[in-house]
């Protein structure tokens, strides 16, 4: 964590680069703010278009807003080993970045909002480590965002996702990595 008395952490000579340290979220904050997300009127909380019966399925609890293939249970299972095994050191934040939002982005664990909640989890948790803050995705030149998460959804469809790949550095990993880069950079 940056301390402002110390010389060495404003010019980094100690070779010690911000990066995300720790994550005191858990499965439920995070599955929380995909709750949170449904539950604002400003976002537009899209209901998969191949379902017919989708409203009567969406419901704004923890449980329901889960997608159909998982379990509430594997899903906590999941993200909770996902941020044990979150790598805090030797990584940069960029890279710390990318493996976020590759993992919620690739798993797809929720109906909808798989990008915004690892966005938003992501900004929150780089605020409580102190490094650089994301800007809010309103922020976010859209094209720049719009283009990244269309490339997610194409790459998604053709990676290996799962707890022995967490932090492969795949076509969909290089998506997100580009798309830091840019806005971190």
């Amino acid at each position: 964590m940056f301390d402002p008395y110390d010389p060495t952490d404003e010019f980094e000579t100690d070779g010690g680069e911000r990066r995300i340290t720790t994550i005191t979220l858990n499965a439920e904050d995070l599955i929380q703010f995909n709750v949170n997300i449904y539950e604002d009127p400003r976002w537009n909380y899209r209901e998969n278009p191949e379902r017919e019966d989708r409203r009567e399925y969406l419901e704004a609890s923890e449980r329901t807003l889960i997608n159909s293939r998982f379990e509430y249970s594997e899903v906590v299972s999941l993200i909770d080993g996902f941020i044990s095994e979150f790598p805090t050191e030797d990584i940069s934040l960029i890279e710390q970045a990318a493996y976020w939002e590759r993992w919620f982005s690739g798993m797809h664990f929720f109906r909808n909002a798989n990008h915004r909640t690892g966005y938003f989890s992501l900004q929150e948790i780089m605020e409580e480590n102190d490094v650089s803050r994301l800007p809010r995705l309103k922020n976010v030149n859209e094209e720049q965002s719009e283009t990244a998460i269309d490339a997610s959804r194409r790459v998604r469809q053709n990676i290996e996702m799962g707890e022995e790949v967490m932090f492969r550095k795949d076509a969909l990993y290089r998506v997100w990595e580009s798309f830091f880069k840019d806005i971190l950079g």
